[in-house]
């Protein structure tokens, strides 16, 4: 089943309707409100939904993260030095303020993946590595609820 994105029903058949120049997907009551362009049919095939369910509890998920590295602030600081600019024309160079520049070299601040990407292409160094987080696939036995809980996983405080 999907949702009509008008009324927020759930419906077996969705309409595609043009309204003020957007498409909605809606149910069959919401259909009069605009221009009917397709009707969307549920379509149900159960070998690949059987097949899907499979998969899913065999193969791990892998998932990538980014992440600063954990010498950034002397990598920041030895680039900077090596252009031989100060604190303050980086800062302005790059658009941040030079307080940030100034926490990012003493270690006090470790830059978003946003700040660390502009910093890589100002200095031309490498800061931000790219990580592989393999997650356990689900077992049968876990979706039966013999794994962990919530309570096990919560260290209640004596008084």
């Amino acid at each position: 089943m999907t949702t009509c994105n008008m009324c927020g029903l759930n419906a077996e058949m969705l309409y595609v309707i043009s309204l003020e120049g957007s498409d909605l997907k809606v149910c069959k009551g919401c259909s009069s409100y605009g221009k009917i362009k397709t009707i969307i049919e549920p379509v149900v095939k159960e070998k690949k939904k059987k097949k899907l369910e499979k998969e899913r509890f065999e193969k791990p998920e892998i998932e990538l993260i980014q992440m600063v590295v954990s010498n950034y602030s002397v990598l920041v600081k030895n680039a900077r030095e090596r252009k031989g600019l100060k604190q303050k024309e980086i800062a302005k160079l790059i658009n941040e303020k030079e307080s940030v520049i100034h926490k990012i070299e003493s270690g006090n601040l470790k830059p978003s993946i946003k700040l660390a990407e502009k910093l890589e292409r100002f200095f031309r160094i490498k800061l931000i590595e790219q990580h592989e987080e393999i997650h356990a696939s689900k077992t049968k036995k876990a979706e039966a609820g013999e794994g962990l809980t919530i309570g096990d996983m919560i260290k209640i405080k004596k008084k």
